[in-house]
């Protein structure tokens, strides 16, 4: 893709995980692996650059717990060739949301592309509204979005990458069986989405790093009061700025490890435009927590993981997670202190069934640490990927 989805999305195993409504259960993911199995058999044994699609299927749900919601991750990613004559193709499914992005084949520094997505019931994660750990039903909603973008990328050098992209987004709101009578919904609102991207590899002559910059300006059109905020000229229009920095060291004999340190701050955030902490489908993800517990407009997040590699279908991963943030100045949260932080830790399992053509059962189970006075928080996520 010319531009990487400016919703956030978590990052296990090479995969991307996004929302998905609780309706949607295990059930349904066993209705899947049938299928994926068959094709996996077929697949496996291809070389890796030969493969156009991807699909990922899993579902992450907590443990011991009325409050949090179970998440059915659904990826399917198919790529084009690249060809001289015809723009390069690529369409990729992420459970409640579909990207449609074409990018042009050019063999200068200049890249220019277009594309379109489209969200179902996840739009503004209406679902995850939580005070002190506790799932306020009768103030969760659904939401849908339809929008379409145009983007340039410009490569500075080898390792550098800009991008620019301008979005235009309608969404609509909607109750959901638990949404209160009296509750009032969001304003059906469009969004002009401004974003630039800077992207490196071998960051700062370090090598296996990059580091990412994005600066994000909105600006909505048919926004008005609604429950949760009765200061809607305030957040009309929000500015957004995030940055990223990954490395990673092999060590011998000893496996991988990789630390992820991010920053992300903003001016008139909201529960549409801020920051969303907590489980592995967060927007950032720290193990243990409800899926998007923690809405912040202040964010300061280390990921930590080392991964025991085995054999090439045997592998053992160790997850670390610490986060300080800001919360949303919003009036449902102020029962809740300012700032907080959290922890995180996981453990992970990847299992290449040799006699399926090495189909990867992948498993992770973490525990929140720091919420005093609360339940403790856990979660179990459990799948399987194929390529073909």
């Amino acid at each position: 893709m010319l531009y990487s989805n400016a919703n956030g999305q978590a990052k296990m195993f090479g995969i991307y995980t996004i929302f998905c409504d609780d309706r949607l259960s295990m059930k349904s993911f066993i209705m899947f692996l049938i299928p994926l199995i068959i094709i996996s058999f077929v697949s496996f044994g291809e070389e890796t650059d030969k493969l156009k699609h991807t699909i990922f299927l899993g579902n992450n749900a907590p443990i011991d717990s009325n409050d949090g919601l179970s998440t059915l991750f659904i990826y399917y990613n198919y790529k084009s060739e690249p060809e001289s004559d015809r723009p390069f193709f690529e369409f990729t499914l992420q459970t409640s949301e579909i990207l449609v992005d074409f990018k042009t084949s050019t063999e200068t520094v200049w890249n220019f592309g277009y594309g379109a997505m489209g969200e179902v019931v996840s739009e503004g994660f209406g679902m995850d509204i939580y005070v002190a750990g506790e799932r306020k039903k009768e103030i969760t909603f659904y939401g849908d979005s339809l929008g379409a973008y145009v983007a340039v990328g410009y490569e500075i050098n080898k390792n550098w990458l800009l991008n620019w992209r301008f979005l235009i987004e309608q969404a609509r709101f909607y109750d959901n069986e638990f949404t209160g009578e009296k509750f009032q919904l969001p304003s059906d609102f469009s969004t002009r989405l401004n974003t630039l991207n800077l992207s490196t590899k071998n960051a700062f002559a370090m090598d296996d790093s990059i580091f990412e910059a994005r600066l994000e300006s909105g600006l909505r059109y048919d926004w008005d009061d609604w429950q949760l905020e009765d200061d809607y000229k305030s957040v009309k229009s929000y500015y957004k700025e995030k940055f990223s920095l990954t490395l990673s060291r092999s060590w011998d004999r000893i496996g991988k490890s990789k630390l992820k340190l991010s920053a992300a701050i903003g001016q008139n955030l909201d529960l549409f435009s801020g920051y969303r902490l907590g489980g592995l489908p967060g927007e950032y993800s720290v193990s243990g927590f409800f899926r998007n517990e923690f809405r912040a407009r202040e964010v300061y997040i280390t990921n930590l993981s080392h991964m025991f590699e085995f054999t090439e279908h045997k592998k053992l991963l160790l997850f670390y997670d610490y986060a300080f943030f800001k919360r949303l100045d919003m009036d449902y949260l102020e029962s809740t202190p300012d700032s907080d932080s959290i922890q995180g830790l996981a453990l992970g399992f990847y299992f290449g069934i040799e006699s399926l053509a090495g189909l990867p059962i992948i498993a992770r189970i973490g525990q929140g640490i720091g919420v005093p006075d609360q339940e403790l928080r856990r979660e179990l996520m459990i799948g399987v990927a194929a390529k073909f």
